[in-house]
Protein backbone atom coordinates (compact mmCIF):
# COMPACT_ATOMS: atom_id res chain seq x y z
CA UNK A 1 0.00 0.00 0.00
CA UNK A 2 2.95 2.19 0.54
CA UNK A 3 3.64 2.81 -3.18
CA UNK A 4 0.13 3.52 -3.57
CA UNK A 5 0.67 6.51 -0.93
CA UNK A 6 3.63 7.41 -2.87
CA UNK A 7 2.62 7.77 -5.92
CA UNK A 8 -0.70 9.72 -4.88
CA UNK A 9 1.63 12.15 -2.35
CA UNK A 10 3.79 12.59 -6.37
CA UNK A 11 1.00 13.27 -7.56
CA UNK A 12 0.11 16.23 -5.08
CA UNK A 13 2.93 17.83 -5.52
CA UNK A 14 2.73 18.09 -9.29
CA UNK A 15 -0.91 19.40 -8.74
CA UNK A 16 0.50 21.70 -6.32
CA UNK A 17 -1.82 20.71 -3.51
CA UNK A 18 -1.00 20.71 0.28
CA UNK A 19 -3.21 17.48 0.50
CA UNK A 20 -6.32 15.22 0.02
CA UNK A 21 -9.38 14.20 1.97
CA UNK A 22 -10.28 10.60 0.94
CA UNK A 23 -13.75 9.97 1.60
CA UNK A 24 -14.96 7.31 -0.36
CA UNK A 25 -14.74 3.35 0.54
CA UNK A 26 -13.14 2.14 -1.95
CA UNK A 27 -10.44 4.69 -2.26
CA UNK A 28 -9.82 4.55 1.43
CA UNK A 29 -9.28 0.95 1.18
CA UNK A 30 -7.16 1.06 -1.86
CA UNK A 31 -5.08 3.41 -0.60
CA UNK A 32 -5.00 2.41 3.24
CA UNK A 33 -6.32 -1.39 3.15
CA UNK A 34 -8.56 -0.66 5.75
CA UNK A 35 -12.15 -1.92 5.04
CA UNK A 36 -14.72 -0.25 7.45
CA UNK A 37 -17.38 1.37 6.58
CA UNK A 38 -16.88 4.31 8.01
CA UNK A 39 -13.54 6.46 8.38
CA UNK A 40 -11.51 9.49 6.41
CA UNK A 41 -8.06 9.47 5.34
CA UNK A 42 -6.05 13.01 5.47
CA UNK A 43 -3.04 12.55 2.77
CA UNK A 44 -0.14 15.25 2.90
CA UNK A 45 3.45 14.91 2.12
CA UNK A 46 4.56 14.77 5.65
CA UNK A 47 1.49 12.11 6.83
CA UNK A 48 -1.50 10.29 6.38
CA UNK A 49 -3.87 10.43 8.78
CA UNK A 50 -6.86 7.76 9.42
CA UNK A 51 -10.03 8.62 11.17
CA UNK A 52 -12.77 6.58 11.64
CA UNK A 53 -15.16 5.97 14.83
CA UNK A 54 -14.28 3.57 18.02
CA UNK A 55 -16.01 0.56 16.60
CA UNK A 56 -13.13 0.28 14.14
CA UNK A 57 -9.72 1.13 15.89
CA UNK A 58 -8.59 -2.49 16.11
CA UNK A 59 -9.28 -3.32 12.34
CA UNK A 60 -8.38 0.06 11.30
CA UNK A 61 -4.63 -0.74 13.41
CA UNK A 62 -4.27 -4.15 11.40
CA UNK A 63 -5.75 -3.49 7.70
CA UNK A 64 -3.87 0.03 7.73
CA UNK A 65 -0.15 -0.85 8.91
CA UNK A 66 1.27 2.32 6.42
CA UNK A 67 -0.58 4.53 8.52
CA UNK A 68 0.82 4.59 11.96
CA UNK A 69 -1.42 3.85 14.54
CA UNK A 70 -0.64 6.88 16.69
CA UNK A 71 -2.32 8.62 14.09
CA UNK A 72 -5.14 6.97 14.10
CA UNK A 73 -8.02 9.56 15.33
CA UNK A 74 -11.51 8.01 16.90
CA UNK A 75 -14.62 10.35 15.95
CA UNK A 76 -17.16 9.53 18.95
CA UNK A 77 -20.79 10.71 17.64
CA UNK A 78 -22.33 12.88 19.56
CA UNK A 79 -25.79 12.52 21.03
CA UNK A 80 -28.54 13.59 18.56
CA UNK A 81 -30.40 16.25 19.53
CA UNK A 82 -33.92 17.01 18.89
CA UNK A 83 -33.86 20.69 19.77
CA UNK A 84 -35.52 23.03 17.00
CA UNK A 85 -33.01 25.70 15.51
CA UNK A 86 -34.55 29.38 15.67
CA UNK A 87 -36.08 30.40 12.71
CA UNK A 88 -34.05 32.49 10.52
CA UNK A 89 -37.01 34.89 9.36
Amino acid sequence: MTHRLERLRKRLGEEGLDAILISQGENRRYLSGFTGSAGFILISQQSAILATDFRYVEQAKSQAPSIAPLALVCLLAAKPSRQRLPSAT
